[in-house]
């Protein structure tokens, strides 16, 4: 619902590496755990603090959602939500999914 509806921005935890070569869901954007730091200056002036954020990594047994929504917690955003299936099980239910770098286009942009 949160994916159809387009109020809500969905963040990928994994590497970005992974996240351009592998695919990502579509529209998402990259915030990975072990890149958090530089990568939030990337994407903080896009998403207000009541933005609906969805985030997601792999699947049940990845916990790199977590560390991302924990650290987005501890910076004020209210709306977090994570994604336990992560992309296994957005892949399998064959839900939209892209490749390479994805933007939030500035009219498109969360406020």
């Amino acid at each position: 619902k949160m994916f159809v509806s387009g109020k809500a921005v969905f963040l990928d935890a994994r590497a970005e590496y992974v996240y351009n070569e592998k695919g990502h869901i579509k529209g998402a954007l990259s915030l990975s755990a072990t890149r958090f730091v530089k990568q939030y200056e990337d994407v903080k002036d896009k998403i207000s603090l009541d933005t609906d954020i969805v985030v997601y990594c792999s699947g049940i047994d990845c916990h790199l959602s977590d560390k991302v929504a924990e650290q987005l917690k501890e910076k004020g955003y209210k709306g977090l939500h994570v994604f336990f299936g992560g992309w296994q099980q957005w892949l399998d239910a064959g839900f939209p999914v892209e490749t390479g770098g994805t933007k939030l286009p500035e009219e498109k942009a969360v406020k």
